[in-house]
């Protein structure tokens, strides 16, 4: 790896940990959330926590995608491209599902509770976002523990 995509990988890797803990601090609040009997001013935290949290997302994968430790990954070992765009692809689906959520709490009632189906979603969205990052990490893992030319 050159010293330019070293610094520049560096730089992402600290972006992304801030965001990643954003997230983190976001998803710990709307846990709680969840937990607790539904009302209606928990539904209006809940979307504030939504919007904060897309806000958030959207920063993080513009990083991992874009600005580059995906395509690093792709650029030491180019036979992982599958495992890279399954990731990308992940990142769509997690941007969507939430964007669906936040659709239907925006169309509920403004005086209502959150309602049962809308906690079930946000539990599977938790549940997928958490195991996404789980695998995008074993990913960073391996690229840079192997050398280049071992993971092909």
């Amino acid at each position: 790896m050159s010293v330019n995509t070293s610094s520049r990988l560096s730089s992402t890797i600290k972006k992304l940990q801030r965001s990643s803990e954003a997230i983190e601090l976001l998803l710990d609040d709307l846990r709680t959330m969840l937990e607790k009997p539904a009302s209606e001013s928990n539904a209006r935290l809940v979307g504030a926590v939504l919007d904060e949290m897309g806000d958030n997302l959207r920063i993080q994968f513009e990083l991992e995608e874009e600005q580059g430790y995906l395509a690093d990954v792709l650029e030491q070992f180019p036979n992982w491209h599958p495992h890279v765009e399954h990731l990308r692809e992940q990142h769509e689906l997690l941007r969507r599902q939430l964007r669906e959520v936040k659709e239907r709490l925006a169309k509920c009632d403004q005086n209502s509770a959150l309602s049962h189906e809308i906690c079930l979603q946000l539990h599977d969205w938790i549940q997928t976002y958490a195991e996404h990052e789980q695998r995008e990490r074993r990913l960073m893992q391996e690229a840079f523990t192997l050398e280049p030319g071992a993971g092909e």
